[in-house]
């Protein structure tokens, strides 16, 4: 409960801040001011997602930033037209909130590899293998470009299992494939707050066809506070460590060491800010990981084996510990009961260390602190499991999954087949964490 006081503190901070913020001000020609913010989001689609300034994408600050403020102007003066009367109006600016989610998906780091990979699939219908073949080249490609940002194990999985698929002509299982490849790359940073509120609008635009104002209120208040998420998500210091470690790794790869160290020195800020989190959990690990950063620092300024592969660790449990945070706030702000919140911060808990098992099996090769890790994660599931009746035998499947990567992480087994278990098993657990099975 006191989670939740917190959070309702930090929307009314948010909303205050929101409101000094200079967006573009709907008028009598909201229609056409959206038209020019929606032009003006095109001309950007060009910019990297891998761009970044002061630990941040830039994308995200100029053009998410910006259509999550249009976004909640425009249901804040739905609310407005529902109080005073005027339905038709209130159905024009949701209408007109429906354009900037649109907006956001055009640029988030997903959606043209998602397109890509509805092509493929689409030319699985009729085209010969030989022509085929060459479009799953650049799929993989892509990936990697965000693989900072953004889970890409699973879908490369299941990637490789189409084209494996297709050259035994098995069309269907292709398809299958790319299919669950498309639906498991999930940027958690805006996916989670953005269907969130997108499906409170909807449910508004419902209410309001069925002459239903109070129950459109309801759902627009709901949607008031996820979309804050998107404005702010990515100000999490987390997430902004996250950023400046990508960049750290990028830099001291590229020979580059007193950027990295300058990379280095800002992750460290930021985790410092995480460690000072009110999440138990959060501060635990956030201190930790700032021990490990302060101590990679003095290394930073000359290559070496070890220090790459520490500081390619440090990213991939920052980057954990980042899309952890974003989960459970966008678990606070659906409406759940009390019983399934806490089922689903249970489940958010065992991916956090669910993906520190994959990173201590995988990259550091510590089988001591894989084996822990694991127990957490399996202690977590079975909290999860308890309330969550929804997902039940989904997350008794993956107890199973996590039982088998117990047995089996001391033996010989190629890393391949561990890297394909985890990357099924978290593909899984955010799909359940992000209402999306």
């Amino acid at each position: 409960m006191q989670n939740k006081r917190n959070r309702l503190q930090m929307v009314s901070t948010a909303l205050v801040i929101v409101s000094l913020i200079p967006a573009i001000a709907v008028t009598a020609c909201a229609k056409s001011a959206d038209q020019k913010q929606a032009a003006s989001i095109d001309q950007k689609q060009a910019t990297s997602a891998l761009a970044f300034d002061q630990g941040q994408p830039l994308y995200t600050i100029d053009i998410v930033s910006a259509a999550g403020v249009e976004i909640l102007d425009h249901i804040v003066q739905a609310r407005a037209d529902i109080h005073s009367g005027d339905i038709k109006q209130a159905k024009e600016e949701l209408s007109n909130a429906h354009r900037h989610f649109e907006a956001i998906r055009a640029i988030e780091p997903t959606t043209q590899i998602k397109k890509h990979i509805s092509i493929v699939a689409k030319y699985l219908g009729y085209g010969e293998k030989e022509e085929i073949q060459p479009y799953f080249i650049p799929l993989y490609a892509s990936l990697d470009t965000i693989a900072d940002l953004v889970p890409i194990s699973s879908a490369k999985a299941h990637i490789k299992r189409a084209e494996e698929n297709m050259n035994k002509d098995q069309r269907e299982a292709a398809a299958q494939e790319l299919s669950e490849a498309e639906q498991s790359l999930i940027y958690t940073e805006i996916d989670l707050p953005l269907a969130t509120t997108e499906d409170n609008v909807t449910m508004a635009q419902q209410a309001l066809a069925e002459n239903k104002p109070k129950v459109a209120d309801k759902a627009l208040k709901a949607a008031e506070q996820s979309v804050i998420l998107i404005s702010f998500g990515s100000s999490e210091p987390a997430t902004s460590a996250r950023n400046n470690l990508s960049m750290a790794n990028h830099n001291y790869t590229a020979g580059k060491y007193q950027a990295a160290k300058l990379d280095l020195a800002a992750a460290i800020k930021n985790l410092k800010e995480t460690a000072a989190s009110d999440n138990d959990l959060t501060a635990d690990l956030a201190d930790k990981l700032l021990q490990e950063a302060k101590a990679i620092e003095p290394a930073i300024e000359k290559k070496s084996d070890e220090t790459t592969m520490r500081l390619q660790a440090l990213l991939e449990r920052t980057s954990a510990l980042s899309e952890h945070e974003l989960e459970l706030m966008g678990i606070g702000w659906n409406d759940l009961s009390e019983t399934a919140e806490q089922a689903r911060q249970a489940l958010a808990n065992a991916k956090l260390y669910l993906s520190y098992a994959e990173i201590d099996q995988l990259t550091l090769h510590d089988q001591d602190k894989t084996q822990e890790a694991l127990k957490q994660a399996q202690s977590y599931l079975q909290k999860g499991a308890e309330n969550e009746t929804a997902h039940k035998g989904a997350i008794e499947n993956i107890e199973k999954k996590v039982h088998t990567l117990q047995k089996k992480a001391g033996e010989k087994e190629s890393d391949e087949n561990a890297s394909q278990q985890y990357a099924d098993t978290l593909a899984q657990l955010r799909l359940i964490i992000n209402n999306k099975l």
